[in-house]
């Protein structure tokens, strides 16, 4: 089984870490598609030097950036018989190609497969918060008449789907995910729910490894332009699933806001409550332009509206993708 490893890049002083974690895999069976984006003469740099550390390695660079642009260009340049996919801020445990190759080979069934992103440790008195992930054993098959387990799905720094399965689900929403002016979020989210719509399985498990080593955010400013990106994408992404028809998207919308400050009250943590107020204007603002500026095109992803159109709620009349 060959594997496909696409590592999008911005960041050419973590990007070496990466890609030489990928170099020390027990299993031997892979190349490496980079993808550089933006102007950067450092990364650029960088890039060049790849293919002489392995002849695995290949590099790609977009002048624009954009996660899901850089995903896309690596599904559509991929040769392997799976596509893993991990950030230019994480390291892949020596196993993880093996481990994932194990799992496709004993669980023909599914289509997907979630690992868990381990976070470094990180000091409280200096504001440091770093993302993590751990997700439960389960195997979720749509086709069995079940709903998803709550809280259940997998992250974009840790997962690997068939090469099948990507020409199945298509590709990335290009106006979702880190890089995209309105909705720099929420891309994993949604290519889970269009694949969840597309009937593959998926398995989740925390034995496929990536430590989100150098993911940490530090101070305020980080923190919460972290707090804001992840608003606004998860805005950007409801106003998409009302525009699909699917009502979580309007049901979202309405939660949004009342949980957050309900989840301050009952920690106790009022100094959160002014975070929540913006936080929430933020995702209702992404929502609006979501709805007003985008609509749906054929196979499911956001397109430009010609014109945008007057604030309203469109009516509920199908669904090109599932909530999870």
């Amino acid at each position: 089984m060959k594997i496909t490893v696409c590592v999008p890049t911005v960041r050419p002083t973590t990007l070496m870490y990466t890609v030489r974690s990928i170099v020390a895999q027990t299993w031997s069976d892979w190349e490496l598609l980079v993808v550089g984006q933006g102007d950067s003469s450092a990364l650029a740099e960088v890039g060049a030097e790849l293919p002489n550390l392995d002849n695995r390695i290949r590099y790609l660079h977009l002048d624009e950036r954009g996660l899901s642009r850089a995903r896309n260009a690596a599904l559509r340049a991929a040769t392997g018989d799976v596509i893993a996919m991990t950030d230019d801020d994480c390291e892949a445990a020596p196993d993880w190609l093996e481990t994932l190759a194990g799992l496709f080979d004993q669980h023909p069934e599914v289509g997907m497969i979630g690992g868990a992103l381990l976070a470094p440790p990180v000091s409280r008195r200096k504001l440091e918060t770093c993302l993590e992930y751990i997700p439960n054993e389960t195997l979720y098959l749509p086709d069995s008449g079940q709903s998803p387990p709550p809280a259940w799905g997998w992250i974009g720094g840790d997962f690997a789907l068939r090469a099948s399965v990507a020409e199945r689900v298509g590709l990335f929403d290009e106006y979702l995910g880190a890089g995209a002016p309105d909705f720099p979020a929420a891309e994993d989210t949604d290519y889970n729910a269009r694949t969840l719509a597309a009937g593959v399985g998926v398995l989740c498990t925390a034995t496929v490894v990536v430590r989100h080593t150098y993911g940490v955010r530090r101070g305020v400013r980080q923190n919460l332009s972290n707090i804001w990106a992840y608003a606004r994408g998860n805005g950007g992404l409801d106003g998409k699933l009302t525009l699909a028809g699917d009502p979580h998207g309007a049901r979202s919308a309405a939660r949004f806001l009342p949980d957050l400050i309900l989840d301050a009250l009952r920690s106790g943590k009022l100094v959160l409550i002014p975070i929540n107020l913006v936080e929430g204007w933020y995702y209702h603002r992404a929502r609006r332009t979501c709805l007003r500026s985008f609509t749906l095109a054929p196979d499911g992803r956001l397109t430009p509206r010609a014109a945008p159109i007057a604030d309203a709620e469109p009516a509920l009349t199908g669904s090109h993708a599932r909530r999870v």
